[in-house]
């Protein structure tokens, strides 16, 4: 069986997801593995049309296709990301139909499930069979237990292509563009207030339905927000995945481009942000994915924290649940609010002005509140299992984020509690009495839950 490797790491073979497929073609010597560095060797991939054309034509003669990655920034690298734009750029779809594929990813579990929803449904536009996805633990290879989900994991899959069967698919079809928006009179302008006010987009058509509503909000700032279009900024390059950042924040791209200069200096002393891009694939555009791979010279720090954040997007934002996940885990992550995410999906242009204009007004009346809405799953979720990570295995390589953490109380641990878990093991003790557990259980407990509540409701 012909297997085609694409891995999505930026460090080719000293990538942790490359050991576990380098695993497997251990274990299977009868198969043949052929491995394309798409990460790494993107920009020779994107601008020598050969070395391209080679990578598809080991795609068009493979029985099977492994989708090999990191995580990066809730999704795959920019460049994996890029390659996949280039796909439908040069017309190769037709490479890719009828291949079967899966994806090994390798992360610490931080939204890996968003990434894999995006590779699976990528796949199935392409009209790939995709058969399952495994998402490793960094260590997971180390462990024999492991090491046999992975086996167990590659032997059916390998099964499951030498007996062509039918996969199951999960996507819905991307329906046709949103109309072309055209706005309205020009609304009245929001005072700002002093609040400094940052539009970053990615605009390539002038005339686009993106372009049109980075017009309209400008209107409603009365033209006075700042507004940066990603592709006239100079970043030459995405992130490296060398962590050299993880001891002080210094990235050795700082003095090769302008990317980090702009966000500490604009973005990060912006009051209120406003992202605005275009859905390609499935998420935004590679551009995009290169700004949020680059912020992660600051590690896993909230940059962005205490802002207000507006999202506009041109797209079938409906069809995509993953990119609304990913944008809205992104906001609370980074313990900023995000007011609204906007997109043009809707056919009437002056409702369309309206959901612009709220947007603005949203966000100068919140930001002038100093408001942030409480973090829901996503947030706590995230923020704890990086609290567990930095505090634990990651304290060393991100120095710079354990140092944060601990200056700005995020090792917020339960067990460091003494009250809580001398009342625990006070009323553990208790209920082992049965006459006791009954009085607690069926009488007070529900009373005792909301008492102290029901004082400050008092007092109110």
């Amino acid at each position: 069986m012909n297997i085609v490797v694409l891995s999505g790491s930026p460090k080719g073979e000293l990538s942790i997801t490359l050991q576990y497929v380098r695993f497997l073609e251990k274990k299977y010597p009868q198969h043949n593995f052929t491995y394309h560095h798409i990460a790494r060797d993107l920009l020779e991939i994107e601008h020598h049309p050969q070395q391209f054309d080679a990578v598809i034509d080991r795609i068009k003669a493979a029985d099977l296709v492994i989708w090999s990655f990191p995580l990066y920034y809730l999704l795959v690298h920019a460049h994996y990301k890029r390659f996949i734009e280039l796909i439908w750029e040069s017309e190769s779809t037709a490479a890719f139909a009828g291949k079967y594929a899966l994806a090994i990813a390798t992360s610490v579990h931080f939204y890996d499930h968003t990434a894999l929803q995006y590779i699976r449904a990528v796949s199935e536009d392409l009209q790939m069979d995709f058969i399952d996805a495994f998402s490793a633990d960094m260590q997971d290879l180390l462990d024999a237990e492991q090491r046999r989900r992975l086996l167990l994991f590659a032997d059916n899959a390998l099964k499951a292509v030498e007996r062509k069967q039918p996969t199951f698919h999960l996507a819905q079809p991307v329906p046709a563009k949103s109309p072309a928006y055209k706005p309205g009179p020009v609304p009245v302008a929001v005072d700002s207030g002093g609040k400094k006010v940052l539009i970053v987009c990615d605009v390539e058509e002038s005339e686009g339905n993106q372009a049109q509503m980075v017009a309209r909000l400008q209107a409603c700032f009365g033209g006075k927000a700042e507004t940066v279009n990603l592709r006239e900024l100079g970043i030459e390059i995405s992130c490296l995945g060398c962590i050299q950042c993880g001891y002080d924040n210094c990235c050795p791209l700082e003095d090769q481009d302008d990317f980090i200069s702009f966000y500490r200096e604009r973005v990060m002393a912006a009051d209120i942000l406003i992202y605005a891009g275009d859905i390609r694939d499935r998420y935004l555009s590679a551009r995009w994915k290169t700004f949020f791979d680059r912020t992660f010279f600051l590690g896993h720090t909230p940059s962005i924290m205490g802002k207000q954040v507006g999202i506009v997007i041109a797209g079938q934002l409906s069809c995509n649940p993953h990119l609304r996940e990913i944008l809205e885990a992104y906001c609370e992550c980074m313990r900023a609010n995000l007011v609204a995410i906007v997109s043009d999906e809707c056919d009437d242009a002056a409702a369309l002005d309206g959901q612009l204009d709220l947007l603005a007004r949203s966000l100068v009346t919140l930001s002038a509140q100093d408001y942030c809405k409480p973090q829901t799953f996503l947030g706590v979720a995230g923020t704890k299992l990086l609290r567990d990570e930095i505090w634990g295995r990651l304290r060393f390589p991100f120095v710079a984020d354990h140092r944060y953490f601990k200056v700005h109380g995020h090792y917020d641990f339960p067990h460091r509690n003494w009250r809580m878990r001398l009342r625990n093991d006070l009323m553990m003790m208790l209920v082992k009495n049965p006459r006791m557990r009954e009085e607690v259980y069926r009488r007070r407990l529900k009373g005792e839950m909301v008492k102290a509540m029901e004082k400050v409701v008092e007092e109110a």
